[in-house]
């Protein structure tokens, strides 16, 4: 073979390893960039579902035109009956003792007319407020929240 051809078989086979190695790099540039473009897309969908969760905190924030009938105790069990038939979204209860202190409430059973909570730790002859979060009347349109309170009465002697 002579000089010439061996030089221009040398530049080929050269050229070739080159484009053969140079494909994964590109390869792999493209994949990173799709990574991060999906990377984008989601950061954005979760800014966007972080606005619509504001956007039912500040929902809540308007009081529901929901009236209490009556609130009984019994021990550590608490039923709040509701005047006219209500509907509940993302619920949140919330009771707090005379000192402004929050108590551990668990709610147990909600219903149309009324709504059954469990709060650990109620004195006799203290006072409690209630602040149902996330509760309208049937006819209302947006979700709002109630405040009402009840006192634990002491036992008769």
């Amino acid at each position: 073979m002579r000089k010439s051809s061996k030089k221009l078989l040398v530049a080929l086979l050269s050229v070739c390893m080159v484009a053969t190695t140079a494909v994964p790099v590109l390869a792999e540039e493209e994949t990173t960039t799709v990574a991060v473009k999906q990377e984008k897309q989601v950061k954005q969908k979760n800014v966007v579902k972080a606005k619509k969760a504001e956007k039912k905190k500040t929902a809540k924030k308007r009081k529901a035109k929901v009236k209490v009938t009556k609130v009984t105790v019994n021990k550590n069990k608490v039923i709040i009956k509701f005047r006219g038939k209500v509907s509940y979204q993302d619920v949140a209860v919330v009771v707090k003792n005379e000192d402004g202190q929050e108590m551990e409430a668990k709610i147990l059973k909600k219903t149309k007319s009324q709504m059954k909570l469990k709060v650990n730790r109620l004195e006799k002859g203290k006072t409690y407020s209630v602040t149902v979060n996330g509760i309208k009347l049937k006819k209302e349109k947006e979700f709002g929240y109630l405040k009402t309170s009840f006192k634990v009465k002491k036992k008769k002697k």
